[in-house]
């Protein structure tokens, strides 16, 4: 019983090292679609955006940015559980407005879309 107890903390006292190592930056963005089928992650650093789609429900998940006066927009459509990431070279402070949403098909209607939410590159 005591070596489980051990172990456990052991265990949890590495992934919170793990987890409190890893570098936070001021423009990193996590957004989900209004039914939860969808993610939209944004890492600052390497200007990288990342959609993932959680649902098995026919949807795929696209993200529309504004950047510099630019719209440029991005999905994944290989099904539940896979994600898909894009970088994009975008100026140090410049602001980016971003949402996720579902769609059926590549450019058909937009489902479930998260607010427009905007951060800093």
């Amino acid at each position: 019983m005591k070596k489980r107890s051990f172990l456990a903390a052991g265990v949890t006292a590495v992934a919170a090292v793990t987890l409190c190592s890893s570098p936070a930056f001021a423009g990193d963005k996590l957004m989900y679609t209004a039914n939860g089928g969808g993610t939209l992650g944004f890492v600052a650093n390497g200007d990288t955006f990342t959609v993932c789609d959680r649902k098995a429900d026919g949807y795929s998940p696209v993200m529309e940015g504004i950047a510099e006066g630019h719209k440029f927009s991005f999905g994944e459509d290989g099904g539940v559980y896979n994600c898909n990431s894009y970088k994009r070279n975008i100026r140090e402070g410049a602001k980016i407005t971003m949402r996720v949403c579902l769609e059926k098909r590549y450019n058909g209607p937009k489902h479930y879309c998260s607010a427009w939410e905007s951060t800093k590159a």
